[in-house]
């Protein structure tokens, strides 16, 4: 916005050129009408109109609005000299600024044709993406999501949903795998284990089997070199043999009948 200065001294140089031309002409002090200023972003004659008076105010360093409702183009953006020439259009929101009593001086140099100073700027800014941001507009940080985004979201979540259930059912394959492959090797060495503790408890139990047997041997050899002993005596020669293993008692003998003779 820092060009108005600019054209306000090319609007002032245009104008005298003219005025002389015309002046040199018709031999009169001055022409009517002064210069047209030309919108290089527009490429349409607006803005700028002066007349010898006017030309005479913008020697005194202020331009001269000649047609109020005409847009003024800069940066590629439509201003207006106030909310009541504002063009509205769809899908766009009015943004402005006051000029009376502010503290930018960008347009203390604008007046109307009959003095008076536009109280304000308008402009336009999209709706959805921009808000108002000085004289500009700056995009929106919360830009809304279009229709085709959307759908692009859809498609990708479509295509890529396959493509996740096979990774996890590929995943969850390979979890359960490790899984029953470590549940046999457990039992594989649970097994392994056992196999081994019965071979030493069978180890065990026939050693103890075969101590018993030895013991019970020796026992019985025991006992029938006692009774070896025990037959040469003359006491019990009427001892009664019956089992080895039995205990040994004299036979009983019956006494004599009453009054019998021996």
């Amino acid at each position: 916005m820092s060009t108005w200065r600019d054209r306000e001294a090319a609007v002032v140089a245009a104008g005298e050129e003219v005025a002389a031309e015309e002046a040199a002409a018709v031999g009169e002090a001055a022409a009517p009408v002064g210069a047209v200023v030309e919108v290089p972003a527009s490429g349409v004659e607006v803005a700028f109109r002066l007349s010898p008076k006017e030309l005479e105010l913008a020697r005194g360093g202020r331009g001269t609005i000649n047609s109020p409702g005409a847009a003024v183009t800069w940066n590629s953006r439509r201003y207006y000299w106030g909310s009541s020439y504002y063009q509205y259009r769809s899908g766009y929101e009015m943004c402005s600024m006051p000029l009376i009593n502010s503290t930018d001086d960008t347009f203390n140099d604008v007046a109307f044709d009959n003095g008076t100073r536009p109280e304000m700027i308008a402009w336009s800014c999209h709706a959805l993406s921009e808000y108002c941001c000085g004289y500009e507009c700056c995009p929106s940080e919360n830009e809304p999501i279009s229709i085709w985004a959307i759908i692009g979201i859809v498609v990708g979540t479509i295509i890529l949903l396959p493509v996740l259930l096979w990774c996890a059912f590929y995943i969850w394959y390979l979890v359960q795998n490790y899984n029953s492959r470590k549940k046999e090797e457990g039992k594989g060495k649970k097994a392994k284990e056992y196999s081994e503790q019965d071979r030493i408890r069978i180890n065990v139990t026939g050693n103890e089997n075969e101590g018993r047997e030895k013991m019970a041997e020796e026992e019985k050899a025991l006992m029938q070199s006692q009774i070896t002993e025990i037959q040469p005596d003359q006491a019990l020669e009427n001892v009664e043999q019956t089992d080895p293993l039995q205990p040994q008692y004299p036979l009983w003998v019956p006494p004599p009948p009453y009054n019998s003779k021996l």
